[in-house]
């Protein structure tokens, strides 16, 4: 329509300015003429334009609205966590937190050695010590802040048959810098990898890190740890662990 009434106009332009009986006058004022129309016609094709890319804007807009991210709603999950503001979101998880209850049977996995790939770790191979398992990532940061106070705890409560099993994330990881992270902080308790997300997602439904859940002698989960431990909280709860009594946050 609009390539349409552009040619009337130029075949209109055209003939006021070359008819026959057309006198000096004429033909300045059918010049201006002609400018005005060209004018009018370029306007009008910038304002279409500005149009249509202002509703494929406002388009787009309420598209992101309908359909939020992935990382928001895992966001969203993490905050109703205990402790869950110094954790760091993987991805989202396949089975619920809530499957992580106090008193559930903690499940059994078996994982290789952070550094030897022919050591396993199977949680039922610890039955009849309590456990503190620690998820973590060589990039997470308060991951690395909470380390120092584990391997204390380690060294404090082993002779007491408390075990540490550090469980890197080496699904979203990397395994050599999960290796120097263990070697640069010195520790000394046992590190597993995930390799394929078998046990943090599949069978925990990790969603943050770090998380530690604290195993009782007899299988049990005692308290399941969303965010950073501070070192009061690593110390009365391995004590509670290593005695027998109840975890209470």
């Amino acid at each position: 329509m609009q390539l349409r009434t552009a040619v009337y106009y130029w075949r209109q332009f055209r003939k006021d300015m070359y008819w026959p009986d057309y006198t000096p006058r004429k033909k300045k004022n059918t010049c201006w003429r002609g400018i005005g129309i060209l004018l009018i016609l370029l306007t009008s094709f910038l304002l279409a334009g500005e149009i249509n890319g202002w509703w494929q804007i406002v388009d787009s807009a309420n598209s992101l609205q309908k359909e939020p991210a992935a990382e928001v709603v895992e966001q969203d999950i993490l905050a109703e966590e205990k402790g869950a503001a110094t954790a760091v979101p993987i991805r989202p998880t396949k089975v619920s937190p809530s499957s992580l209850s106090a008193a559930a049977q903690a499940p059994d996995f078996t994982l290789p050695d952070l550094n030897d790939s022919t050591q396993m770790h199977t949680l039922s191979g610890y039955a009849g010590k309590p456990v503190i398992l620690n998820f973590w990532a060589s990039w997470c940061v308060p991951c690395r802040e909470e380390m120092p106070a584990l391997q204390r705890i380690y060294e404090q409560h082993s002779p007491d048959g408390l075990v540490v099993l550090g469980i890197n994330q080496t699904f979203v990881d990397d395994l050599e810098t999960a290796r120097a992270f263990v070697a640069d902080l010195g520790l000394t308790f046992p590190n597993a990898r995930d390799d394929e997300d078998e046990v943090s997602s599949s069978l925990y439904g990790i969603m943050g890190l770090p998380t530690s859940v604290f195993v009782s002698a007899n299988g049990e989960i005692a308290h399941v740890q969303v965010g950073q431990l501070t070192d009061e909280q690593i110390e009365r709860y391995s004590a509670r662990l290593v005695a027998g009594g109840k975890i209470v946050p």
